[in-house]
């Protein structure tokens, strides 16, 4: 691989060899000479089929169990000779013990031993040195297991049983293989004759499994058994709240839900942009709660973060939350704001206030009430005559009907009354208005003295008489109110209401 930037500037290549190992260790027997009435030893090894390099796999370590107890644990220390030598002493004297050797390769995968019976009695009679396993013998047989990757004891997809006779060939009796499941997949008593039996675990949830052989008079060995948890579902109803903030932490609570293995981790990212690859991890929390509050804090004042939580489940499936944006507060109006900086998020709030736009004057009808909406966010819209105009980050949630030609005559000073009432705040002396023409103009290229039609300009000034305006004309530029020019109004002005038009002459 290599990375690329935008301006297509390249790295050097890099490769990373990645190794598999699926197979488990060759069978093997045990080799048991009795040494005294109180010790034998225990003589065995195998070998990994896989081609390995160091600390990929290869023999790893093997396991001795003595009556079901780990005894000892013996690492591999040479590939070429993985074979290991364990004595067992301190054993009580005419005593049966019963042995068998797990052998581990280095990518986990283990073969076990069949079981050997072991009397430290045996040494008065001549010893039991080889080690032979009875003529002919049922052993509970071996599970095991494969497919998908498995996280804290679940898998995530399906999983294929593989049972086996653990008897060696020479000495099993055994001529068929019996099972039975339970749990979230069922699978009543099956037979398979034989000394081996596949089968699929596909359903999520807890599936016990027992199995057993048996000869052919029916004779059943120990059963084994095998529970199987598996979770294939994403956590679900994963959300982000932001539940406090100020000028450098954001407090927030997460909550989802997981029908299968349940909530293990909460993991809080941020970003300065939306993009997924900007969001990084603050921190990783361990809960099984169906919510979980966190603070991101060491944050810039006055600016714009976007936030998002992805919740894991033990299996390891995880969920991200949509993102949720917030700003942190400024720290004030310093000089360095007032001065340059017109992308900066302020800490300005409203006087709380409502207003009604009555009917006579919107054209809708009705009088229209409207509140205060105080999620807004203010970020500085120009820096002028030392003057500081703030422009909300969003449109406000509510919308303002205008009707017909009353509608259209009042629009200017109904959306500013509004705008006034809602948003001022006479404690600092802000006052509102709406965004209007002149705002838009200084902020594009957009020229008022010309129109086109269809794509083409025609490159004609706009005239008066090409103005189609009702009664409001009266009182805009050119048109020269009650007659008299000198008095006219800005494109944007209006310091009254009109009622009724007025044809174009």
């Amino acid at each position: 691989f290599q990375a690329i930037d935008k301006a297509g500037n390249k790295s050097g290549i890099s490769n990373i060899t990645v190794q598999k190992d699926s197979t488990n260790p060759s069978d093997f027997s045990l080799n048991i000479i009795n040494d005294s009435t109180t010790s034998f030893t225990i003589n065995t090894g195998t070998t990994d089929d896989t081609t390995y390099t160091t600390d990929v796999s290869g023999m790893n370590y093997y396991e001795i169990y003595l009556d079901g107890n780990l005894a000892q644990t013996i690492e591999v220390t040479d590939q070429s000779t993985p074979s290991i030598s364990y004595k067992a002493e301190n054993l009580s004297e005419n005593t049966t013990y019963t042995v068998y050797v797990i052998a581990y390769d280095k990518a986990g995968n283990s073969r076990r031993s069949a079981n050997m019976t072991v009397s430290t009695a045996d040494v008065n009679q001549g010893g039991n040195t080889g080690g032979q396993e009875p003529s002919s013998q049922l052993l509970a047989p071996y599970i095991s297991l494969s497919g998908s990757t498995q996280t804290n004891g679940y898998y995530t997809g399906n999983v294929i049983v593989t049972i086996e006779d653990s008897a060696s060939v020479s000495t099993t009796k055994a001529v068929k293989v019996k099972y039975s499941v339970i749990g979230a997949t069922e699978i009543e008593e099956t037979e398979v004759m034989g000394r081996t039996a596949m089968f699929t675990i596909s359903q999520d949830g807890s599936s016990t499994i027992t199995a057993w052989v048996e000869d052919s008079e029916g004779n059943k060995s120990e059963t084994s058994t095998q529970t199987i948890l598996k979770d294939t579902k994403t956590p679900t109803n994963v959300s982000l709240t932001v539940t406090s903030y100020d000028e450098t932490s954001i407090s927030v609570n997460a909550s989802g839900a997981d029908e299968g293995s349940g909530i293990i981790s909460y993991a809080f990212q941020i970003s300065t942009t939306e993009n997924d690859d900007d969001f990084t991890t603050t921190e990783t929390v361990a809960s099984t709660e169906g919510t979980c509050s966190y603070a991101y804090t060491n944050l810039e004042t006055g600016t714009r973060y976007y936030l998002r939580v992805i919740i894991a489940d033990r299996a390891g499936n995880k969920t991200p939350s949509t993102i949720t944006m917030q700003i942190t507060d400024d720290n004030g109006l310093t000089d360095e704001i007032l001065g340059n900086d017109t992308s900066k998020y302020v800490d300005y709030m409203p006087t709380v206030k409502s207003v009604t736009s009555p009917a006579t004057y919107n054209g809708s009808g009705n009088d229209l009430n409207f509140s205060t909406d105080t999620t807004l966010k203010w970020k500085i819209f120009k820096v002028e005559d030392n003057i500081l105009t703030l422009i909300s980050d969003t449109t406000a949630n509510t919308g303002f009907t205008l009707s017909g030609y009353n509608g259209y005559n009042n629009g200017v000073y109904l959306l500013n009354e509004a705008c006034k009432a809602m948003y001022s705040n006479s404690d600092v002396g802000a006052v509102g208005r709406s965004l209007n023409a002149d705002d838009i103009e200084k902020v594009s290229s957009f020229d008022k003295t010309k129109y086109s039609m269809y794509g083409v300009s025609y490159g004609k000034e706009v005239l008066p008489a090409d103005r189609y305006y009702p009664e409001i004309f009266a009182y805009e530029v050119n048109g020269a109110p009650n007659g008299t020019y000198g008095t006219e109004l800005n494109q944007s002005e209006q310091i009254k209401p009109a009622i009724g038009y007025r044809e174009r002459k």
